[in-house]
């Protein structure tokens, strides 16, 4: 305003000049109308100075013009009638905290839950202002909108989110749930003035004593309960392993005495598997009894016998001889 004031006493004086055309001292005469392009030129150039506003990066402008709120401009260098005013708006995410902290923009938030508990929160919102509806938050709200619309959204919502629940869940089991209330709740709270909720966090509860006891005990009790679930899974796993064996072993016996066959799953996978009922006609296989004779001379070499055999030949059994005592 002050380059707009000064521009127009430099017409003035530029006008006055030209009007005068000449000034008489004694005998001299000057021509001082030639003197009137330099108020003028400055004047023009402190006019057209006094139009233009700077609206920083992360910025967005309201030009006010006799109290009517114009549209919003952007980031940048723009000209804009001389007799508005500019006011400026952030568009950067803003942390706003309550709680503890220099940092903290308001104090923590006294809660209750539905057991009649009571406890002391903190937590961050992350929080910006649309840039498309920066004139009507400055109509509606002005530049202060922070605690005209953020701080008492954010604690009436905190409040009504901890109200649903046991003090104890919400500190354990629900705290997560609690979490994304509060963050719907701000989001809807805050949402039709033109302001963003881009993250909201739970920093700290605070509780008596006796509250924390009972969280203390809750939290014990679920470490035993997935310790526990985690012993009945490792059971089933195991379980499962001895009974993959079992058939296994059970197939393979089978497919010893009675061969197999090949199938496709539903996968595509080729899989061998043992003939049943009908198809297993010949128990009694060479490679069968083959197999028993093996496991029989094992079964002697195991109790000390001798053995001594080769290919083709029948294997001669030498057992320890007993030696009578007495």
């Amino acid at each position: 305003m002050f380059r707009l004031f000064l521009a127009v006493i430099l017409l003035i004086v530029a006008v006055v000049l030209y009007l005068i055309k000449q000034i008489q001292d004694g005998n001299d005469t000057y021509n001082v109308r030639k003197w009137a392009t330099i108020p003028f030129a400055l004047a023009l150039l402190f006019g057209v100075w006094s139009s233009v506003r700077v609206v920083d990066a992360g910025e967005v402008g309201v030009p006010v013009l006799f109290g009517s709120v114009q549209e919003q401009v952007g980031a940048g260098v723009k000209l804009v009638n001389p007799l508005s005013s500019m006011n400026t708006f952030s568009v950067r995410s803003e942390e706003w905290t309550f709680g503890e902290g220099d940092k903290a923009q308001d104090g923590p938030v006294s809660v209750k839950g539905s057991d009649g508990a009571s406890g002391v929160v903190s937590g961050t919102a992350l929080i910006r202002l649309d840039g498309s509806k920066a004139s009507d938050v400055f109509q509606e709200l002005g530049t202060n909108y922070e605690d005209k619309v953020i701080r008492p959204t954010v604690r009436t919502c905190t409040r009504d989110s901890f109200a649903a629940n046991t003090m104890v869940d919400n500190a354990t089991s629900e705290r997560g749930s609690v979490d994304t209330a509060i963050a719907e709740c701000i989001e809807n709270g805050i949402s039709r003035y033109g302001l963003i909720l881009e993250d909201f966090q739970l920093r700290d509860i605070e509780v008596s004593q006796k509250v924390q006891e009972s969280i203390d005990r809750k939290v014990e009790a679920q470490q035993n309960s997935e310790a526990r679930l985690f012993d009945l899974e490792a059971a089933r796993t195991a379980a499962d392993i001895k009974r993959e064996e079992a058939k296994a072993t059970a197939d393979a016996e089978q497919i010893i005495v009675c061969g197999a066959k090949t199938t496709v799953d539903d996968d595509g996978n080729i899989l061998v598997v043992p003939k049943e009922g009908a198809e297993c006609e010949n128990n009694l296989t060479p490679e069968y009894l083959e197999l028993q004779r093996i496991q029989a001379l094992e079964r002697f070499a195991e109790n000390g016998n001798s053995i001594i055999t080769d290919s083709g030949v029948s294997p001669i059994v030498q057992t320890p001889v007993r030696t009578p005592q007495g």
